[in-house]
């Protein structure tokens, strides 16, 4: 049977993600302490132990979802997991570790494109007075009712039963 993999995008990290693969695995180790060269910052303590705000910002945690998704590529990979492998694909940011994994560009041409991409994703947040929530359950059309009462729109049909909205901010606060 063959194999597919498909990366995480952002809303998947949590603090400690990552901190057992790094205890446990010379090659998570040697990912990890990679990152932290290529990048200049420590995301092994802001992955590993948070805080929780600084593992939600685009600019952190970018990075630290890929460079966690190539970690658990590699290992699956030296275990012989991933023989028949014959497709990779990815959410969003997960498109970007899809293309590490298919050898498309190594590990650190793959995160800084990653840190460059968040650390512009954070800045535009920054920049404007817009705001994104995930509506859990509901229809598309009742979801379309609810955004056009608030002046808001959908943005993102992630999945059934999940949808992001995005506009400015106050709004989809009263959303």
């Amino acid at each position: 049977m063959a194999t597919g993999l498909l990366f995480s995008g952002q809303g998947a990290q949590y603090v400690g993600m990552g901190q057992s693969l790094y205890a446990h695995s010379c090659t998570a180790r040697k990912l990890y302490d990679q990152a932290n060269d290529v990048l200049g910052w420590d995301l092994k303590q802001l992955s590993f132990e948070g805080p929780d705000t600084a593992i939600t910002e685009t600019k952190v945690c970018q990075p630290a979802l890929y460079v966690h998704g190539y970690v658990l590529y590699s290992l699956l990979k030296e275990s012989g997991h991933l023989e028949d492998t014959k497709v990779a694909c990815g959410l969003s940011l997960g498109e970007v570790t899809a293309l590490a994994a298919a050898r498309v560009f190594d590990f650190a041409t793959g995160l800084k494109i990653v840190a460059e991409r968040g650390r512009l994703m954070q800045a535009a947040c920054e920049a404007t007075e817009g705001a994104m929530a995930s509506v859990i359950g509901g229809s598309v059309q009742a979801v379309a009712a609810f955004c056009e009462e608030f002046e808001i729109q959908m943005a993102n049909l992630n999945c059934p039963g999940q949808i992001v909205v995005s506009g400015e901010k106050e709004r989809v606060l009263a959303a």
